[in-house]
C-alpha cells in the first residue's frame, strides 16, 4: 500500500488515506458486464473477489440468490466464477494468473518538472498522464487483447478489459515519482458471453509498444500545452568489453 506493506486487518480504505493516496478507480470497456462504471471507487471486497478469487465482483449477492432459489452450495459458488475456477487450476499444480500489473510513469524530466513546477504545470502534466493512460488502454483493447479457450487452441479479439487503476506519487525511497498501477483483470468475456483468460503472451509481446505509445502521447500533449520541445537523443556505442 503506497509501495509499502499494509498492516494485517487494516482496511484498504484506511491504509490508502494514511498513505495519502487516492482510492483506486475502475477503467475499461468491460465494466458493464460486471455492473461497474468507469470512475467508480475500487472497494476492498471487489478487489478480493476479482483479483484474489477470480469471481464476479457481486459474488456474495449472486451466491445468496442462488441459494435462496434452492441451488446447492457448490452450484451457487460456481455461478459466481469468471472462467475456469481457481481450484481447478491449482489442482493441476499451476498458479492462477488473475491480473497483470501495467505501470505507467512519465519520463524522468517530466517527473522533475512536475515536482518543481507551479500549479498550472502540475495540472497539465497530470492531465496528460491520465489521457495517455486512457489512450494506451484503449489501444490495448482495440488492437492487442485476445481471449482464448480450448486450452489456447482458439482465440478471438476481446476489446473490453476490466482495469483497476491505483495512483502513487513517489517511489519506495520517498522521491517524487508520479505513476499509476493498472491491474488488468485476466478474465474477459467471449462473444458467447462466457468468461475466459487473456492471451497473456500476446500482451507481453506488445508491452514495449504500449509504453512507447504512452510516452509519446503524454510528451506531445505536455509540450504543446507548456510550449516545450523535445530533441532526438543520439544513442552512442557503449564501452568495449
Amino acid at each position: 500500500m503506497g509501495d509499502g506493506v499494509r498492516p494485517a486487518r487494516k482496511p484498504m480504505k484506511d491504509a490508502q488515506e494514511e498513505a495519502g493516496l487516492p482510492p483506486g478507480v475502475w477503467m475499461g470497456r468491460g465494466l458493464p458486464a460486471l455492473g461497474l462504471t468507469a470512475g467508480q471507487t475500487v472497494t476492498e471486497r471487489q478487489a478480493e473477489l476479482l483479483f484474489g478469487e477470480g469471481r464476479h465482483r457481486d459474488a456474495d449477492r449472486i451466491k445468496r440468490e442462488c441459494l435462496d432459489d434452492g441451488a446447492d452450495p457448490e452450484t451457487a459458488r460456481l455461478a459466481t466464477v469468471l472462467g475456469q475456477p481457481v481450484e481447478e487450476i491449482e489442482q493441476r499444480g499451476q498458479v492462477p494468473l488473475l491480473a497483470l500489473d501495467f505501470v505507467f510513469r512519465p519520463q524522468a524530466r517530466l517527473v522533475v518538472l512536475l515536482a518543481l513546477g507551479d500549479d498550472h504545470t502540475r495540472r497539465v502534466i497530470e492531465r496528460a498522464h491520465e489521457r495517455a493512460i486512457a489512450v494506451t488502454l484503449g489501444w490495448l483493447e482495440e488492437e492487442v487483447a485476445e481471449v482464448r479457450w480450448a486450452s489456447g487452441r482458439k482465440r478471438t479479439k476481446a476489446p473490453a478489459l476490466v482495469v483497476a487503476k491505483f495512483r502513487h506519487f513517489d517511489n519506495r525511497h520517498g522521491f517524487p515519482l508520479l505513476h499509476d498501477h493498472c491491474l488488468i483483470l485476466n478474465r474477459v468475456q467471449r462473444p458467447d458471453g462466457t468468461w475466459g483468460a487473456l492471451d497473456t503472451v500476446r500482451r507481453y509481446q506488445h508491452v514495449v509498444a504500449a509504453g512507447t505509445l504512452y510516452t509519446l502521447t503524454m510528451t506531445t500533449e505536455v509540450c504543446e500545452e507548456l510550449g516545450l520541445a523535445t530533441v532526438p537523443r543520439e544513442v552512442t556505442p557503449g564501452p568495449a568489453r
